[in-house]
């Protein structure tokens, strides 16, 4: 666990939403590769691991594993997708709490003025500058095991920042 993060990045979490609080954030459900709100306990990929690098988080998926990461393209900069590894903006999370104790993520590449969020009407999470719907509880699925797949607890290469690459180790 890195000193710096208040989320182990050797268990799996699960997201839960204010708007949808008995449905969690799952993967491929309806859509491969794309994230919506499933019953909890319902799908594997209701797992999420919050890996720590740089002050940003990737979002790796219990079913999907270490070699796939969530995140936004320049093509598609709403709603998030399950893509290939990399250190790209799009794969990059910025998590912060709110004074409730809920946590918003924001995307490197969305900018500053979007949250992920979820709205009454929809069952799919997408990117929005609204914050209402943005507040995740965050909480740590003991049944789920602990991460030891060492795909899962490695750091990710060639981390961008703006403009520029970052080689890491």
């Amino acid at each position: 666990m890195s000193s710096k993060s208040p989320l182990d990045d050797t268990y799996y979490y699960r997201f839960f939403n204010n708007v949808d609080q008995n449905n969690t954030m799952s993967s491929g459900a309806s859509r491969p590769k794309y994230i919506n709100m499933t019953a909890q306990g319902s799908l594997s990929s209701e797992n999420w691991q919050l890996f720590p690098q740089s002050g940003r988080y990737f979002l790796r998926n219990y079913d999907y594993g270490g070699e796939w990461q969530l995140g936004l393209t320049t093509q598609s900069l709403i709603i998030p997708s399950m893509l290939p590894r990399s250190g790209d903006l799009g794969q990059q999370w910025i998590l912060n709490q709110w004074s409730d104790g809920t946590w918003s993520l924001k995307n490197e590449l969305a900018g500053n003025d979007s949250f992920l969020s979820l709205t009454y009407a929809a069952t799919v999470p997408a990117m929005d500058t609204n914050s209402d719907g943005s507040h995740w509880n965050i909480e740590i699925n003991v049944s789920a095991g602990q991460i030891t797949n060492s795909d899962m607890l490695s750091s990710v290469g060639n981390l961008q920042v703006g403009d520029l690459s970052v080689e890491t180790s």
